[in-house]
Order: structure tokens, then sequence, then C-alpha cells
């Protein structure tokens, strides 16, 4: 059998029996990275491109240090105890794999750090009271024109093969991931509870604010500027405010959302949020 699509993206089917051969259930999926993304995007100079086999092209000069994210199987950022096995294929001095260890929404330590030089490396999940959860990606040094397209694959090291295959998503999997990624919610930003963050991504320190949710069904949802009705635009000054806004976070055990910007807000604004309710 063929690799099957839908929307753009490979998922598994189902046998004579009703089975689905790519559900955890019933068989194991052998690249445990999900890169839920398509089409192309630019971040700081670089832009990624994702072709059909999940694939990442690279290219671009970097003005900042560039990072791009994965999930990973079954759980957003979180892989059970075991041994594993990162592989990649494409990446170079200037474009680097990475597993970081997570406290919640701190950072931690690296687990596998720099990772480029070598076609595989393996690893051991053994969470403590120290991490709870990984983050996986790719790194771009600042300054750096790149142009290589990158295959990273996470395995069970029980798996000898380390030939790249994406990630295979079955039917229902699909369905629930389409129909919580749709949903959205307006959340209101005001200017009280905004504390200081010197441990934020960004390396610098930032202001950083909680807000509650309901449900995370993504730890990168989209936020844009909102309004407090679909009738009335933001103001220059709200739109001001949400510039400062440098990135966002989730929180799925709380749930909440965290925003840090570059300064408190001194306006009071709206976003939207999809992703979450």
């Amino acid at each position: 059998m063929g690799m099957e699509m839908f929307n753009g993206r490979p998922y598994g089917g189902v046998d004579p029996n009703g089975i689905h051969w790519s559900d955890a259930k019933t068989s194991v999926k052998k690249n445990l990275l999900i890169n839920e993304r398509s089409g192309s995007f630019t971040s700081n100079g670089i832009t990624f491109t994702i072709n059909e086999d999940k694939s990442i092209s690279i290219s671009g000069t970097a003005t900042a240090t560039t990072y791009f994210n994965f999930w990973v199987y079954p759980y957003q950022n979180y892989i059970p105890n075991g041994d594993y096995i990162i592989s990649q294929v494409g990446c170079n001095s200037n474009v680097k794999a990475f597993i970081n260890k997570y406290l919640n929404e701190t950072w931690v330590s690296a687990l596998v750090s720099s990772f480029y030089a070598e076609s595989e490396k393996s690893f051991t999940v053994a969470y403590d009271n120290t991490y709870n959860k990984l983050q996986v990606g790719l790194a771009i040094t600042n300054g750096a024109t790149v142009d290589t397209t990158v295959k990273v694959m996470i395995r069970f090291a029980s798996i000898g093969d380390n030939t790249y295959v994406p990630y295979v998503f079955d039917n229902v999997e699909l369905k629930e991931e389409i129909d919580n990624s749709n949903k959205s919610t307006t959340l209101a930003v005001d200017l009280t509870n905004w504390t200081q963050d010197a441990t934020s991504q960004s390396g610098s320190t930032l202001y950083k604010k909680q807000i509650s949710l309901n449900h995370v069904y993504t730890d990168r949802p989209s936020v844009d500027i909102g309004a407090a009705s679909g009738s009335v635009l933001p103001t220059t000054a709200e739109q001001t405010a949400y510039d400062l806004i440098q990135y966002v976070t989730v929180d799925s055990a709380v749930p909440c959302l965290y925003l840090y910007a570059s300064d408190i807000p001194t306006t009071a604004f709206y976003i939207n949020v999809i992703g979450v309710d």
C-alpha cells in the first residue's frame, strides 16, 4: 500500500477488518515526530518549506537565532520513559537538531544538543522531579546563510532501520486534531499581573502574563490581534500594545496561556487564539 494523503498529509488506512493499521493500539509508529505544518513561512529571514514527505527545506540568512519545533507522539511534548534514537539528514553546523528538557514552561537543560555531525544518536527519557516534558526542534544560527533540506526522526531504540519516514496519521487522529485545532477563543489582555521573566526563550528579560483557559489543543496556538466584538476593529493603541508581544506558550496541565512581551503594555487589548478554548 502506498502513502495515502489527506489535506496534503500522510495518514494511515483501514484494513478490511476496520482496524486502523497506524493506530498506536494496533501497531508502532516508526517516526514519533509530528510536523503538522504545511506550505511555507518565513521567520527572521529564514524560509521554511514543508515538503510532501514532511521534510523541511530551509533557506535564507538568519537575522536572529531561529527555531522550528516539532510535536512528539503520542502527547504534544511528552515521550514516555524509555530508550530512543534521534536521526537526521541535512543538518549541518548552522542547522542543528536539539531535544530540551522542560519543567512545565521553564527550560531546564539539553537532553540532546547541537545534533548535526552524527547520522543518529541514542538517548534515554527518565522523568524525575527536575523535568516533565521535552521540546524537540531545529535551531538556525544567527547570521548564517543556509540552504538545505532536513529530515529528522525519533524512533524507539528497538527499531533498527533508520530510513526516514514521516509520522503517519490515522483517520481518527486527523479528525480529532482538525476539530480541536479549529477551536478558537477571544481573550482580554489587561494591564495587571505582568511579571519580569529573566529565563525567557529569547535569552533576554521579558515581561510575562498568564491567562487562564479551559482547554489547550496545541502547544503552538495561532495568536493575532483581536477586538471586543467582530464589528469593532482594534485601535492603533491596541495594535501598538499587541506588537510588544514577542511570543506565547501554553500549559495544557493548568491550562493557561503565557504572553511574553518586550515591555508592559499601557493599553489593554484583545487577542484571538486558535487551538485553545
